[in-house]
């Protein structure tokens, strides 16, 4: 992906998906979602990134970019539970909430 050789960083992708550690395999699915989130192919990254939140349920990065795609393809309920999930994640980590200050 660093290289920016989508094709090849695609198959070694699907590779890893085919292996047995699901942490590996979530990362796999992750970066794949990734990469079709980069070519605005929202419904092959919606169902990447399905596959990634199965195993990696705790990732801020997994459900940013879900919930991202989510508002893309208008699935608004979906997006907003993504969104609630984040806040929930961030409340448990004790991390503050970003918050713009108006003067």
């Amino acid at each position: 992906m660093r290289l920016e050789r989508w094709d090849e960083a695609t198959e070694a992708f699907t590779r890893c998906t085919q292996q047995d550690n699901d942490n590996e395999y979530g990362e796999a699915w992750a970066n794949i979602g990734a990469i079709h989130m980069r070519f605005k192919d929202f419904n092959k990254a919606y169902s990447s990134l399905t596959e990634a939140y199965k195993i990696k349920h705790d990732s801020w990065r997994v459900l940013e970019n879900l919930m991202g795609v989510c508002l893309a393809l208008g699935k608004w309920q979906e997006a907003i539970m993504h969104m609630n999930t984040l806040l929930t994640l961030r409340n448990k980590s004790q991390r503050p909430v970003h918050k713009v200050l108006l003067l």
